[in-house]
Formats: C-alpha cells, structure tokens, sequence
C-alpha cells in the first residue's frame, strides 16, 4: 500500500481532519478514573515527528482494545483520522498549543522508517532560565551537574495527600546553578540513587516545568510525564560530562548533601519554604477536568511576552 503524504505537527490545526501523521511516542502515562477504583480513564502520550516538534495526545481509557499494543515508548508510528483540538491544561508539557484526541476511527500502524531523534532533548540553557526569557510555566528540558541536595521529605498537599519530594541544585557548563524539585517516583528514584554514593550525579530531566519565584528559577518534575535520566549511557549525558571535567577538573566528587549553616538566606529557605508548588494529584485533578476538544480558544501569553518555540533548533526565538 503506498503511503500517504504526510502532514508535519507545525501545519495541523482544527480545521484539518484528514491527515496523517508520522511520530515516535516520546513518552507514555495513564489518568485513573476517579470514579472506578483502578478503571483507566485516558492514556496521555507526548508524540514527536521527524523535524523534533513535539505535541500532546490523548486515547480514551475505551480505545485502548483497540490501540493498546501500538502504544509503547520509543515506537514509530503512522496516525491518521483524529481530532485536533485546542489544548487547554493549565499546564501544556509541549509547547505545542494544539492537542491530538484519538477516536474509535482513528488509524494506527507501526512504522520504522522514522528519520527523527530517539530521545528528543531540547535543552533550555540555564542562562535563559535564570533571565526569565520564558513565560512561566513553560515545559523543559534541562541537563546539569547535581551540585547539591535535601533529603527526600514527606510533602501534604492541600487536599492532605502525602506525596514524596526531593530538592536539588543543578550546575551546567558556565557553573549557573538552577534549582530542581523532583516529587513522587521521581523523588523515590533519585533518593535510593544517592543513597547509593556513586560520586558525581549527572541528570537529565525531561518534560519539566519552569517557574521564577523571588528572583531565582526552578524546574520541578510534572505529573506522571517527565523522564529522569542519572549518570546514563546517552550521548547527551557522556557530552555533558566530558566537557565539565574538561572545564573544571576538580570537580570530582563534590555532589553533596546540603548543610544548615550558611549565611544570609539559606538555600532551604529559597528553595523548600519560600516556593509554592502544587502537586502530581492536584494538578492530575486539573489536568483531567480540562480534558476535553474546544474549539476556536486562543491561546496567547501576557504582554510583552511573545514567543514561537522552533523544536530543538534553537528551542525558542523571538518574534
């Protein structure tokens, strides 16, 4: 069957119903149904096609007889005859400010002619964090050197939920530091990997969220859609790590939990008291609340703050 033409994610909008699409499953999580026990009430998936732009899409919990077994992370597919929406989450973890909703006629097939990135990194550089030169709330990708840390504590949400939270600080290659809050099996996951002393922690957070409060950034792991990566085998991680040690050699060793004796304000008070956060609950009750198509809403950020995101180019540019 010769294959049709294919519609890149930058060209969909609401108007256009027949077209197909070619993507990897960047990263796959499910929503449960908050009125039966363990039923699935969505899959959630992050797709990417072959020129890096990355959008969100959503399966119903009753598609997944059908589309279940194509839907695994870092597969290929083709996708044609879906609906494109406005996305509409308070929190979008793409740039992208459409939103794909698979229906019962939707058609899905594996694919392995994909000419697009594995993993899909686009990297904000810490500058760009630190300068505010994003809005707030945006998704990103950020890589860094684990400077330092808190023990992993027990967070209650407002709706007094007991979630697990970590706080970091993360270095790059000029030695700007930007902090990093990693909540549940993120925070789990980081917490039993120090516990292990391997040295120097170098991290990869994918799909987190940006924030600048009291003249300093952060980024916290997001829902169930981020990907940590420490200390791993990947090209950008090994990189990342031959060019700091080539910059600053004595930095061997030097990941290390943070004291209480500082001057001024600590960085447990920046950090741990002074930011407001919300958690994987609350936002996943938000999150499923606005899971729906609506037509025609414009998406625009406040004034002055205009910007069009060119994936993993430049990541972002001025307009």
């Amino acid at each position: 069957m010769e294959n049709p033409p294919i519609t890149s994610l930058n060209e969909l909008d609401v108007t256009k119903t027949d077209v197909t699409i070619k993507v990897r499953i960047l990263k796959l999580w499910k929503l449960l149904s908050f009125k039966v026990k363990n039923a699935i009430h969505a899959v959630e998936l992050i797709l990417m096609d072959e020129e890096g732009t990355k959008i969100q899409a959503s399966v119903g919990g009753n598609y997944l007889v059908k589309y279940g077994r194509f839907l695994v992370e870092k597969s290929c597919v083709m996708v044609t005859k879906f609906d494109v929406g406005d996305n509409v989450s308070p929190y979008r973890p793409t740039n992208h400010k459409h939103k794909l909703f698979f229906n019962f006629s939707t058609d899905i097939r594996s694919i392995d002619d994909f000419g697009g990135s594995i993993d899909g990194f686009c990297f904000t550089s810490f500058d760009v964090l630190r300068n505010r030169r994003i809005p707030q709330d945006s998704p990103v990708d950020i890589i860094g050197y684990v400077d330092g840390w808190f023990p992993m504590v027990d967070h209650t949400s407002s709706n007094g939920r007991v979630n697990k939270k970590m706080s970091l600080q993360l270095r790059d290659l000029e030695f700007l530091n930007v902090y990093l809050t990693l909540w549940g099996e993120y925070a789990v996951q980081m917490s039993k990997f120090l516990e292990q002393k391997p040295g120097d922690v170098f991290v990869i957070l994918q799909f987190g969220r940006y924030s600048f409060h009291e003249g300093k950034a952060y980024v916290s792991s997001s829902f169930q859609n981020s990907n940590l990566y420490l200390n791993e085998g990947i090209d950008e991680l090994i990189d990342f790590q031959k060019r700091l040690l080539e910059r600053r050699p004595d930095v061997g060793s030097s990941s290390r939990p943070f004291g209480s004796s500082q001057t001024g304000r600590t960085v447990h008070e920046d950090f741990l008291v002074g930011t407001a956060f919300k958690t994987i609950d609350e936002l996943n009750k938000i999150q499923e609340t606005m899971n729906v198509i609506v037509l025609g809403t414009v998406i625009s950020f406040p004034p002055g703050v205009e910007w069009y995101y060119n994936s993993c180019k430049d990541c972002m540019k001025k307009i």
